[in-house]
């Protein structure tokens, strides 16, 4: 198993999951919650350029539905839309956990002996 890859065995496990929160491009979110995790986990803080307009509707998806906060950081004068900083916070335990989770599946080789 090659660390970081979402196989088709992890991918199983968290589809029965994931629907709740994404209906549709779920594989989409997945290979965003490293970043969403790693952005919480540290500054909370990321440039919009770091995401295309894709990932970028994935977390005004999320948003809406009460998952995450999003918030414009204030005192910019931004020459492009690409240089808004935006601060991010997880806003729902159940979100945290399922990004736990597909963070564990996908990293973490060898299971616990009830997690086969």
């Amino acid at each position: 198993m090659t660390r970081g890859v979402l196989t088709d065995s992890i991918l199983v496990e968290l589809e029965q999951i994931i629907p709740d929160y994404l209906p549709i491009q779920h594989l989409k979110l997945l290979r965003l919650l490293p970043f969403i995790d790693y952005t919480v986990k540290n500054t909370g803080v990321f440039k919009r350029e770091q995401l295309n307009n894709e990932e970028f509707a994935i977390l005004t998806y999320l948003v809406e539905k009460r998952h995450l906060d999003l918030s414009l950081l204030t005192g910019q004068t931004p020459n492009f839309m690409m240089d808004l900083k935006y601060k991010i916070k997880i806003r729902e335990y159940k979100f945290y956990y399922l990004m736990q989770r597909a963070l564990w599946f996908s990293y973490v080789e060898k299971r616990l002996p009830w997690e086969k």
